[in-house]
């Protein structure tokens, strides 16, 4: 029987005037090798292969990942620990997981990861802000685990750039100066609606400007003494200068002494505002059902990172300098601080803030 002739689709045929670049079928194969392994990769025009030719003749030899973004999507979203040494939690695992079934995972379909370019990313970003309808707060929560999980997949090897490192989230008529802050008046009035279980965790947030991640996550363990003056401990954080002593004043400190002998049964590992069950308050949560309605009812708006800003306002008014704000807020650097909130270790007393903002 006489041998069957190879079919077309299967034939690698060389395209003329490029050595290295072949026809099979409706697709343009480029070859190398990377580790001294035969490599290969598929595009759909000449062009396409002639520039992926042109980056392995510079160098980059790395075999682009054949993983499909779906799949890795939803597999990263199961398996995600964070980038930082604290982790995240179940209830932003879930978070990021519905973002990207709501919206990455329809934009990017079945696209090989190593095929994703920086422009496909802008326009998944235009398609979250221009066509969506979404806030900039919402467009920013859904571009999140996609930044995240680019930034992943290159540090595991599945991809050789990250098109998702340049990246923004910009939406039109979006307010670009920094967020207002809150007067004492304000604060003082602020605190009065809200609910009497949870207006400590909320006088403590503008009394220490920690973020709220960082009150929900304060252990009865983290308060100290630094040089005779009580302190809350931030043991872990995304950077360096993350990791500090945040100065308590005598009004918070005599706060937390009574909550302290309140919760008799308290270790040193229970949180110090936990829910009414004794777990962690979830963060989305209180803001729903606590934090809008009561910020609604004192004719504010504002966020819980609001007191943030307000308290780096009132230190610099204080005379604190930008090095000593950003030291307190935990900022490395100190012109952001005063860029965008308005870093010496000695950041002063915090006795005054009881005079300012009413004291415990």
């Amino acid at each position: 029987m006489p041998d069957q002739p190879t079919p077309d689709h299967r034939r690698m045929i060389p395209v003329e005037g490029h050595p290295g670049i072949f026809k099979r079928g409706n697709r343009y194969v480029v070859t190398w090798k990377h580790r001294g392994k035969p490599r290969k990769s598929f595009h759909r025009t000449l062009t396409e292969a002639r520039r992926a030719k042109a980056k392995r003749a510079s160098g980059d030899t790395e075999p682009i990942s054949r993983q499909r973004f779906d799949a890795y999507a939803r597999e990263w979203a199961h398996s995600y620990q964070g980038r930082t040494g604290r982790g995240i939690n179940e209830t932003t695992r879930a978070s990021y997981a519905d973002a990207l079934e709501r919206h990455a995972i329809p934009h990017f379909g079945t696209t090989r990861l190593g095929d994703i370019t920086a422009p496909d990313v802008r326009a998944f970003v235009r398609k979250l802000t221009d066509g969506s309808g979404l806030s900039a707060r919402s467009a920013r929560r859904y571009f999140a685990p996609v930044r995240a999980l680019f930034a992943q997949a290159l540090d595991d090897g599945h991809i050789t750039r990250n098109p998702a490192a340049g990246a923004r989230v910009f939406v039109r008529g979006e307010r670009t100066h920094c967020p207002r802050t809150l007067t004492p008046e304000e604060i003082v009035r602020l605190l009065a609606a809200i609910p009497d279980a949870y207006r400590e965790l909320v006088a403590f947030i503008a009394y220490t400007g920690t973020r709220i991640s960082e009150a929900l996550a304060a252990r009865w363990g983290d308060i100290a003494q630094e040089d005779g003056a009580p302190v809350l401990l931030i043991p872990d954080a995304k950077t360096d200068a993350g990791v500090r002593a945040v100065p308590l004043s005598p009004g918070t400190n005599r706060m937390l002494l009574r909550r302290r002998q309140a919760a008799r049964y308290a270790t040193d590992a229970d949180p110090i505002f936990p829910s009414e069950t004794g777990t962690p308050i979830d963060r989305r949560n209180f803001a729903r059902r606590v934090w809008r309605p009561a910020a609604e009812a004192a004719g504010v708006q504002a966020t819980p990172h609001t007191l943030r800003h307000s308290l780096a306002s009132l230190l610099f008014e204080r005379g604190h300098t930008a090095a000593q704000v950003a030291a307190w807020l935990g900022h490395a650097d100190p012109s952001f601080t005063l860029r965008t909130y308005i870093h010496a270790r000695d950041v002063g007393d915090a006795t005054f803030l009881d005079d300012v903002l009413g004291g415990n």
